[in-house]
């Protein structure tokens, strides 16, 4: 699959929605003309195919709560949205969520060179939306084993829809 998504598209793949919301910079404020698209680059140090989300947030839907999430990150620039359970967090970096208690669960992040890492939300995750002005994300899945998760391997099967 090619293409860009932009605010308001959806992708269903393996039960898993990924819709597409607008995006807070530092300032505080939101834009809506950002876009995303499976990239081929190894941005995020993960394995296959990247999503790579420009001033664009989205939001990870595994249709039930699960417990703990795991996914490799490459950060390139600008802040850093992420949400979990309800608790909005706009950062210069993940880095700086390392420890912090986030929408009830612990967050933990690995930082690797080349603003690549592993960040790692243990306890029970109800909703998760991320967003980056240049951020590449790979491989998210079940902290704990690979029970539920998506690769953003073969994207021709992907349907998308705007809301």
């Amino acid at each position: 699959m090619t293409g860009v998504f932009m605010v308001t598209d959806s992708v269903f793949d393996s039960g898993v929605t990924l819709t597409f919301w607008p995006f807070q910079l530092t300032s505080g404020d939101w834009i809506s003309t950002g876009f995303a698209e499976v990239g081929t680059g190894n941005l995020a140090g993960g394995f296959g195919n990247d999503m790579e989300i420009f001033n664009i947030v989205l939001a990870i839907d595994f249709g039930r709560p699960v417990e703990g999430l795991r996914f490799f990150f490459g950060e390139y620039g600008g802040n850093t949205n992420l949400t979990i359970n309800g608790d909005f967090r706009n950062e210069e970096d993940f880095s700086l969520l390392h420890g912090q208690i986030v929408g009830g669960t612990m967050v933990e992040v690995l930082s690797l060179p080349g603003g690549l890492g592993i960040l790692r939300i243990m306890g029970t995750v109800s909703s998760f939306p991320i967003g980056g002005q240049e951020l590449a994300i790979d491989d998210v899945c079940d902290s704990t084993i690979f029970e539920d998760g998506f690769e953003l391997g073969d994207t021709s099967l992907w349907s998308v829809s705007v809301l």
